[in-house]
């Protein structure tokens, strides 16, 4: 299986979404249900998309880091050059030579550098993940190998062969990890837990300050002593039922409105399913943006790094939402306005890593106990998934959450307010050791795993470890002026595998004041006075002739949001890190956002997309100006138009139904020019689940109308019957049957309480109206032995989940007599213990073995 931390825009404008694992074999049979698996099967976790610019009059960071000591080992980088690190030496090619042995590796072995790797203070019960980088004779990471890990008293402090630790008692003890023959200790002092120090909720324009957790980010450390906190509302709080038997319509159960306003269809950020309301049809030229019209948002990927493992990938990417305002209005029609309430790191709007877990306080002080009672669950590419916890008693939480928007998400929080882990389709798990971070620890169904390890002086991202022990390194550079560490490079394993790790990004930033006039007086805003922005991305990687790069620029309005977006092409930088020359201009891609500070009493929005770019031979018909789209949205009737330079108008509907699961369900699609319709898509969904799709219709330019129904589903929303028909002239649903797709899912409780509920068992393929199928193919799972894989520790990060459900595909069967069942032909994959496929049977008489 591929862990692909994957988000839109980058691969097509709105397909892209997280997704289980499904070999190809078995896509091919179900592909009719991919329409409603784009839908309802979306498995948030983390991310990747376009690219990423750079220009003029970018601010470095603060060289006043001079004054700040930088005794801290895993803080890359130096006063003189900025907290960038050297500049990259670029090699005219690659040619990967003999992958290296154990052996060779562990020969080279001169020092290990842990992180954390001062003397580490954790809460009881506190997890953490440590790492230990080994290190050459010139300081170059050796990728491949995995420390061997000790705790000189365990009752203290327990940490597994693979640096996943957990504070057990209180006291001190010594933390030794070995590589090779090099050893490395660190001293960890447990001490006892702390009440959690406040509540998302709270008012986020105070000052923040440190709680004293381990890893605790920059980003997400809780205001103190704010006396606004936000209204407790008495109404919404209609029990939910598991996953399994959704309410329907039933409001949300939350603690209070203000965090129900984060899910509002008018705020979204991301893909929230069912619910993205398609934006232009071409992404814009800078950078592959999209948009969200329904919520004045727009979003574009850069991607990072990507690791192929084996069986679970890292593919890190940086993802942009530009809605950084969240609208709130109470019962006394008082308007809220908050920034960046997902609390984006690196920098407001842009999210780097694997998403995130919020924790959501009451503040209300009869439950102020330091339990949760509610979680938000953020993906990489920003969408908010409502995590409701399941005892629906909101005196004694259990602490268990589900999602309420049909992803069929599960979480379980240790003791009420330790480490959270998620559970998401597929079987992939993420665990979040602090609340407002990202997650620790990512495995797949097979036991193969990813470590994230986090500084624990500033709590940022210090490295990612991948399944085959590679490692990605973050660098910091100290701001006195704002007292923060900003993320200055990322670098990644050598190409060849040898030597010096290779620079992939390097970021710069400014300075923005967020200043009053923003929105009415009487307005609560809930935002810093000063914000630190990305300016610019520049890609060492990205070598052009001269030693040259693609860079990438962002021009902000007075909101703090990117309006403007610039693509250089042959970016070059001084020794020192900064930008000697931005190269040519590339394309350009504008939002016409407000620039200026202008009362708004909603959040800004945009009316137009303008795309230039180098060489550019046409323009809009008759004026030949740069092309562009337009935007227009009429919230009230939850109806978005996208106007497209030749003219061509698309328009989505809506439901409008704040607090409640259906608002923002797309009903309507509607492709047309002028008054003449060339396409009207009508979704009916299911008012008794959420979400999930009745029918949809589809009438052409010749008014006639198609029509597809979705029934049969099962508990976890797994369409069992798809029916197309035939067509109508009056936009009805012909009785007529062209064609029935019927299938039946795996689903035995040790699979689905493992997350993996989206496996298909049987499809049978029906000619309208039969009662035998034309076509038929069976699926199985886990049907053959496990193959041993001896010493996979010391190849490949693993850890046997101590179960064969783990949902590998080992069996298709079709038949030449579908309607008998008779001339059964079976295609067989066996794999190792770690998933891995061993044999594949790729006809009846030919087995093609993979070492």
């Amino acid at each position: 299986m591929s862990f692909n931390f994957r988000s839109r825009v980058s691969c097509t404008a709105h397909n892209c979404r997280y997704i289980h694992r499904l070999s190809n074999l078995g896509r091919k049979s179900v592909a009719l249900l991919l329409p409603v698996v784009l839908i309802f099967a979306t498995i948030p976790l983390v991310s990747a998309q376009s690219l990423i610019r750079i220009a003029k009059n970018s601010a470095l960071p603060n060289e006043s880091s001079k004054s700040r000591p930088t005794t801290r080992a895993s803080l890359q980088g130096n006063s003189q050059n900025r907290g960038m690190p050297p500049l990259p030496v670029n090699a005219p090619g690659v040619t990967p030579g003999r992958p290296q042995s154990k052996q060779e590796k562990e020969a080279k072995v001169q020092k290990v550098k842990i992180n954390p790797h001062d003397e580490v203070t954790l809460q009881l019960g506190q997890q953490a993940v440590f790492s230990a980088v080994p290190l050459d004779q010139d300081g170059n990471t050796i990728h491949g190998l995995t420390a061997a890990w000790e705790s000189t008293d365990p009752q203290i402090f327990s940490i597994t062969s693979e640096g996943d630790a957990v504070a057990a008692k209180i006291g001190s003890t010594v933390v030794t990890a070995t590589v090779a023959n090099k050893k490395e200790k660190v001293k960890v002092n447990v001490g006892p837990r702390k009440k959690s120090t406040g509540s998302s909720l709270i008012n986020e324009g105070e000052p923040f300050v440190d709680n004293g957790s381990l890893t605790m980010p920059e980003a997400t450390k809780r205001p103190l002593g704010s006396n606004r906190r936000t209204r407790i509302s008495r109404k919404g709080r209609a029990s939910m039922k598991s996953h399994a038997a959704s309410t329907g319509l039933a409001p949300m159960l939350i603690d209070d409105d203000a965090l129900a306003s984060r899910y509002y269809a008018s705020n979204a950020v991301g893909t929230p399913p069912g619910k993205t309301t398609p934006g232009a049809s071409v992404a814009g030229a800078a950078t592959a943006s999209t948009e969200t019209p329904g919520s004045s948002n727009f979003s574009f990927g850069l991607p990072i790094v990507n690791l192929p493992g084996r069986n679970l990938d890292v593919n890190l990417g940086l993802i942009y939402n530009s809605r950084l305002w969240t609208k709130y209005i109470d019962h006394l029609n008082q308007l809220t306005m908050t920034y960046n309430v997902n609390e984006d790191w690196p920098a407001p709007g842009f999210r780097l890593g694997f998403g995130s877990w919020i924790s959501n306080y009451s503040a209300d002080p009869r439950y102020d106990d330091g339990r949760p009672r509610s979680g938000t669950l953020i993906d990489a590419d920003g969408t908010r998934h409502q995590m409701v916890d399941t005892s629906h008693d909101r005196l004694n939480p259990n602490c268990i959450y589900n999602s309420t928007d049909g992803t069929f998400i599960h979480a379980a929080a240790t003791n009420c307010g330790g480490s959270v882990t998620v559970t998401y389709p597929g079987g992939i798990q993420a665990r979040f050791d602090v609340d407002g971070a990202g997650p620790s620890r990512i495995t797949d169904q097979n036991g193969n795993y990813i470590l994230i390890s986090y500084d624990q002086f500033n709590g940022l991202i210090s490295t990612i470890q991948d399944t085959l022990g590679r490692l990605i390194h973050f660098s910091y550079n100290y701001n006195a002026s704002t007292s923060r560490y900003e993320l200055t490079s990322i670098t990644a394993p050598p190409l060849n595998g040898q030597g010096p790790d290779r620079e992939v990004a390097r970021f710069y930033y400014r300075d923005l004041s967020l200043q009053s006039g923003l929105f009415p007086s009487s307005a609560i805003v809930g935002a810093p006075q000063s914000v630190r922005l990305i300016s610019d991305i520049y890609f060492p990687n990205s070598v052009e002739s001269g030693d040259a790069h693609i860079g990438y620029h962002y021009d902000y309005s007075a909101y703090g949001m990117i309006y403007q977006i610039q693509q250089w092409r042959g970016m070059t930088l001084n020794p020192d890190g900064s930008i000697a020359s931005n190269g040519a201009l590339a394309s350009t891609t504008t939002y016409n956002y407000l620039v200026d500070a202008s009362n708004l009493s909603d959040a800004p929005t945009y009316t137009r997309r303008t795309d230039n770019w180098a060489g550019r031979t046409t323009g809009m018909p008759g004026t030949g100006e740069a092309p562009y789209y337009t935007f227009a949205v009429d919230q009230a009737n939850g109806i978005s138009t996208v106007t497209a330079p030749d003219y061509t108008v698309s328009e989505t509907h809506a439901t409008v139904h704040q607090g409640y699961p259906d608002d923002g369900l797309i009903t309507d699609t509607i492709i047309k020019v002028g008054a003449t319709e060339l396409s009207h898509t009508f979704l009916q969904w299911d008012p008794t689940g959420g979400p999930r799709l009745s029918s949809t219709k589809n009438t052409n330019e010749s008014g006639q109308t198609k029509a597809v129904v979705y029934d049969q589903y099962d508990d976890y929303n797994n369409v069992g019957r798809v029916s197309e028909h035939d067509f109508t002239s009056d936009g009805s649903v012909s009785p007529t049957e062209l064609r029935r797709t019927e299938t039946s899912y795996f689903t035995p409780s040790a699979y689905t309480s493992r997350g993996l509920i989206h496996l298909p068992l049987t499809v049978k393929v029906f000619t309208g109206g039969s009662t035998q199928p034309s076509g038929q193919t069976d699926y199985g799972y886990d049907e053959s032995s496990l193959i041993s894989y001896p010493d996979l520790n010391s190849s490949m990060m693993y850890a046997d989940p101590g179960t064969t459900a783990r949902g590998n595909l080992s069996r298709v069967t079709t038949y030449a007599d579908a309607a008998n069942a008779g001339g059964a032909i079976n295609h067989l994959t066996t794999y190792d213990i770690a998933g891995n496929v061993k044999t594949v049977e790729v006809d009846c008489c030919q087995q093609k073995s993979i070492r």
